[in-house]
């Protein structure tokens, strides 16, 4: 057997199992020269017993008007859309921490020892003497 037959054996083989598995066979869309999966493989993102996917799609969206139009998640201001104090917004080179008492303002020159967070030795706090917010959305 060559070694073309070989990989497509193997790649059949795999799909097969996968398909068999999970009961589910993803769909590929075609972007340029790749492609993405048309959606999340349902119940295979878990954390603690808990669906990820699941919980994402249905968490609440912050928003003055839904109309209706896709929400991006590649964008800087995402996170103000999904959480209601929209903590950790990364606006290049800022990292704006938003919370009850205010907003502070970072500007990260190194990491934290285990390399997951970045840190500053000077941030400013944005906020006003007895400021307490609720939610960040409300009007």
């Amino acid at each position: 057997m060559n070694c073309v037959m070989k990989k497509a054996l193997r790649t059949t083989f795999a799909v097969l199992i996968l398909t068999t598995h999970f009961g589910v066979t993803q769909e590929a869309v075609k972007v340029g020269k790749g492609s993405y999966a048309a959606f999340p493989p349902p119940g295979m993102v878990k954390d603690k017993g808990v669906d990820k996917i699941a919980e994402f799609e249905n968490a609440p969206v912050y928003l003055v008007k839904n109309d209706g139009r896709p929400i991006p998640s590649n964008q800087w201001f995402v996170r103000l859309l999904n959480d209601p104090f929209g903590r950790a917004i990364w606006a290049y080179p800022w990292r704006l921490d938003t919370g009850d008492t205010g907003v502070e303002v970072n500007y990260p020159k190194r990491w934290e020892p285990s390399g997951s967070d970045p840190m500053t030795d000077s941030p400013l706090l944005l906020g006003g003497e007895d400021f307490q917010a609720v939610d960040a959305h409300r009007r």
